[in-house]
């Protein structure tokens, strides 16, 4: 959020931010009291709520993640994340691949196109589909997905972790289940957070530039704003950047 704010600075704009809580006001009482230029929602906007936005002078309302009519402006790639991760393990010569899903309801709009790139990436090389398992950020959780993933009739071998916490309670939980990482069992994570370097093994992870995120949002809100044709994004490859430690 950060990189996108001072992204948004950079052009002469301000980023106000809206967290839905029954705390604070309804998104509706906000926007209409600011008259802002252009609404970004991790959330699909409902038709009506848009007619309405755009009635009090808004120009676009982009979302980040497409909607069941794939009406979305701005649509974060991490698909490409999933795929990458799972790719990694493909080529590495695991067979059998396991997803770890987190258990937050809020990080769905996140996790399910990562789980859907790795799927993608498992389809492409003739692979089954991940076996998915929720693991909540604990060592306890994490070993019992660990000895599902080893009792199946082909075991998995190697996992995509929704993101380097999960990763990380994999490793813990790989400790209580007596499973060694990564032999025989190897985990890739996302974000590259610092920690991921410190653990034992160093996580493999997929590292994201924000600050190139931050600017491909921005060109495209502006863009839109601007009654202009958004820029084309063909590939993530300048985004997304495999960081290989000991753990896959």
């Amino acid at each position: 959020m950060a990189e996108l704010t001072a992204a948004f600075g950079r052009q002469g704009l301000t980023l106000v931010t809206h967290i839905e809580d029954p705390s604070v006001r309804s998104l509706d009482n906000v926007w209409n009291e600011i008259s802002p230029a252009a609404v970004l929602s991790y959330q699909p906007v409902d038709p009506e709520a848009e007619r309405a936005m755009r009635a009090f002078g808004v120009q676009s309302v982009a979302v980040l993640f497409a909607d069941h009519d794939g009406r979305a402006q701005v649509v974060r790639l991490d698909s490409r994340i999933g795929r990458m991760q799972a790719e990694h393990l493909i080529g590495a010569g695991h067979s059998r691949i396991g997803y770890a899903y987190p258990e937050f309801p809020s990080l769905q709009d996140f996790a399910r196109p990562r789980l859907e790139g790795a799927r993608a990436a498992c389809s492409d090389a003739g692979l089954a589909s991940p076996d998915v398992r929720t693991v909540a950020l604990d060592a306890a959780s994490a070993a019992a997905a660990i000895e599902h993933w080893r009792s199946l009739p082909l075991p998995v071998t190697g996992v995509c972790a929704y993101n380097d916490e999960v990763a990380q309670a994999l490793i813990a939980g790989a400790r209580l289940a007596r499973v060694d990482i990564p032999g025989e069992l190897a985990v890739i994570g996302a974000d590259d957070i610092p920690a991921a370097a410190l653990t034992y093994p160093p996580l493999t992870t997929i590292a994201i530039d924000h600050v190139a995120e931050a600017r491909r949002i921005v060109e495209t809100v502006t863009a839109a704003v601007a009654g202009d044709e958004p820029p084309a994004v063909a590939d993530a490859a300048d985004l997304f950047t495999i960081v290989t430690r000991e753990s896959a």
